[in-house]
């Protein structure tokens, strides 16, 4: 497996340092810790006027000397990284983060990590942040490093660090994606997880004023087996992986049927597959699994197959 694994020696992307370690299907990856710096074009603004050579020569400098910095926090995430056991590279990329991550992904890369403060989803738009960028994006899957409610990314790590297996949530729904996710998952060693809960969610439909409900009890009753189904299919597949797997069909919106069971059962990682998306789709945020990427109480792992 190769990584492509975001740094800048925040907090946060030591979180995500940490949650590759503990991952089965991760561990002696090689891994390229890359660190964007802004392009040279970026500096001229930060110089004052003082014409011709003397501008030119100031924002080369100034230049030369992120891209020093720029080296010297790639280089620190790479020994981290093979501190923890991994085959592990610095990697200097030029410009805005999250187009330059985009730029570098491409088939020779399995994964993409990154750390996240969690911004809720109409702060992340307009902000147009690094993991909305590669949400809508990569085309490799992407894990991305969250803390907990209410919790500090050394609170996080620390929890991390303490554990000997990771309890992680499988979204399941039948779909190419959902299947692809739980086979991300049964690919781990025997016994790799403690707790795995696969969980398929059936959404509430909503009836028209004067539409008796009643009228739909057959509706719920035919998504309420499919779920049933579904779940435990996942719970026959994974159960190789975990010391307890525990399936949950749950009635619900999509997303906040997820993000609710993630929190009860206190997973690690929530694991959703998705399908990569149109233009106009991906300018909408209200995907399941962007959603659940911006508001899950744990780690969130998008897996998409490549190609």
């Amino acid at each position: 497996m190769r990584i492509l694994l975001a740094t800048d020696g925040s907090k946060h992307s030591l979180l995500a340092e940490a949650l590759l370690a503990k991952l089965p299907q991760t561990r002696g990856a090689k891994v390229d810790c890359a660190h964007a710096v802004p392009s040279p074009l970026a500096f001229v603004a930060t110089v004052p006027p003082m014409g011709g050579l003397g501008l030119a020569d100031q924002s080369a400098a100034i230049w030369e000397a992120a891209l020093a910095e720029g080296r010297k926090v790639a280089e620190a995430g790479a020994a981290r990284m093979r501190a923890r056991g991994f085959d592990a590279l610095p990697l200097v990329l030029e410009g805005d983060p999250g187009n330059a991550l985009l730029d570098q992904a491409d088939d020779q890369y399995d994964l993409i990590a990154l750390g996240s403060k969690g911004e809720s989803a109409i702060k992340s738009f307009l902000l147009g942040s690094v993991a909305r960028k590669l949400l809508s994006h990569s085309p490799v899957s992407l894990l991305i490093a969250r803390c907990g409610h209410d919790q500090t990314p050394e609170q996080a790590i620390e929890r991390l660090e303490s554990k000997s297996k990771l309890d992680v949530l499988v979204a399941v729904d039948g779909s190419a994606g959902s299947i692809n996710a739980v086979q991300t998952i049964s690919s781990a060693p025997d016994k790799a997880f403690g707790k795995v809960v696969p969980v398929c969610v059936h959404p509430l439909i909503v009836t028209p004023t004067g539409i008796e409900p009643s009228m739909f009890r057959d509706t719920y009753d035919e998504d309420e087996m499919r779920a049933k189904n579904l779940v435990s299919g996942a719970e026959d597949t994974l159960g190789r992986v975990a010391d307890e797997v525990l399936g949950r069909a749950v009635l619900a919106r999509p997303a906040h049927g997820l993000i609710g069971v993630a929190e009860k059962e206190a997973a690690d990682l929530l694991v959703i597959g998705a399908t990569r998306h149109g233009a106009l789709e991906r300018f909408f945020i209200g995907s399941v699994s962007y959603e659940v990427a911006t508001e899950a109480p744990c780690s969130v792992l998008v897996v998409r197959r490549k190609g």
